[in-house]
């Protein structure tokens, strides 16, 4: 997987180095109704590698799609390798980040995670150290030191310290105080490191919705930040006319804006298929119009569809292997991997632009 990361981290900077040098309906009461207008609300979008390598292509026609923020999401083990010592490709990607993000008037959201999903992704000498240890704290800091310093022209959306944390902590006695603590520590400093930076923890739908231990999770966080994917636990989807009932349960939990990060695959063999995608597409558009005092961002996942390659090195890494699983990730992108439209595209397109985007 390692070597997986680098490989696109050296085609999206070779890439980027080289391009850069070369009608509103009446408005009725919030939560009632659809107001069909962008309002304060942004669009993001997770814009992966397509087949054609052309990354430069990709965030053009997302931006043009109406995308406003890209994510960027590592492990903290992937960047520091060493104790105090930081991997050369990451460094180079953040370096040109900086330069390639604002020629495209991108905005970021940055995502580092000291826990993914169960596992806990901390550099291989801390993984017995807690997280309300002083030197997990210490070393994280000086880690994100070198990487927030690294873009001080990229304007950066929102910061997430861990993916999914539910589960880790769920398994883990005693590690919703830890985690709390590291939070709020490491959140603390990057506010000093990066002028207005909004901070939060990553949780899944269902954490966040039914486990009260989200609302301690989440006492110190800027916002809910909220993983939503319509699917039963065979990564088989769901209806998409069932957004409504979730997000209605979700809302109804949090006072603090939440932010969405979502998808929606297209593959046959998770009950789906291109008709069923778009229409997903419309109904997320639908929906978070209803919610969108509550909802101020909604990310997408993905730009494009994954090839089978990294779809297997993927599930080699994380340890999934469900043939289901790994065609819900194969075809959740808006485009094909070789780079043929979907109709989810034009879709995500034509609601954006209906509404301001």
């Amino acid at each position: 997987m390692k070597k997986f990361i680098h490989v696109l981290v050296l085609v999206f900077v070779f890439l980027s180095l080289v391009l850069i040098a070369c009608k509103k309906k009446k408005e009725e009461p919030k939560n009632n109704t659809n107001t069909n207008t962008k309002g304060n609300r942004v669009l993001g979008m997770y814009i992966n590698l397509p087949g054609n390598n052309d990354f430069n292509a990709a965030y053009d026609r997302a931006k043009a799609i109406g995308a406003e923020v890209t994510q960027i999401e590592l492990k903290w083990k992937e960047i520091e390798t060493a104790p105090n010592l930081y991997d050369a490709n990451i460094s180079l990607l953040f370096t040109t980040l900086n330069t390639f993000l604002p020629s495209k008037g991108m905005k970021l959201s940055l995502i580092i995670k000291p826990i993914d999903g169960s596992e806990k992704t901390v550099p291989t000498d801390l993984a017995s150290v807690s997280f309300s240890d002083t030197m997990m704290i210490g070393r994280y800091n000086r880690m994100q030191k070198f990487l927030l310093q690294k873009i001080p022209n990229v304007n950066i959306h929102s910061y997430i310290v861990g993916t999914n944390t539910g589960a880790y902590i769920t398994a883990n006695t005693g590690a919703l105080t830890e985690y709390s603590t590291f939070y709020s520590n490491v959140s603390a400093y990057a506010k000093t490191l990066k002028s207005g930076i909004k901070t939060s923890i990553n949780v899944d739908y269902w954490y966040a919705t039914f486990n009260n231990d989200a609302q301690t999770l989440n006492q110190n966080t800027d916002f809910i930040s909220v993983n939503y994917v319509p699917l039963n636990l065979d990564y088989t989807v769901r209806a998409s006319n069932q957004i409504e009932g979730d997000w209605n349960n979700l809302t109804a939990k949090f006072t603090k804006p939440i932010h969405i990060h979502t998808a929606y695959p297209s593959s046959t063999t998770c009950n789906s298929s291109d008709d069923l995608q778009k229409q997903a597409i419309t109904d997320l558009f639908k929906y978070w119009d209803k919610y969108q005092d509550k909802i101020p961002y909604l990310a997408y996942f993905a730009y494009s569809d994954f090839s089978q390659q990294q779809v297997d090195d993927i599930a080699s890494a994380s340890g999934n292997n469900d043939p289901i699983a790994k065609e819900y990730l194969r075809t959740v992108g808006l485009i094909r991997y070789d780079g043929t439209d979907k109709p989810a595209i034009g879709e995500f397109q034509s609601q954006a632009k209906s509404r301001g985007w």
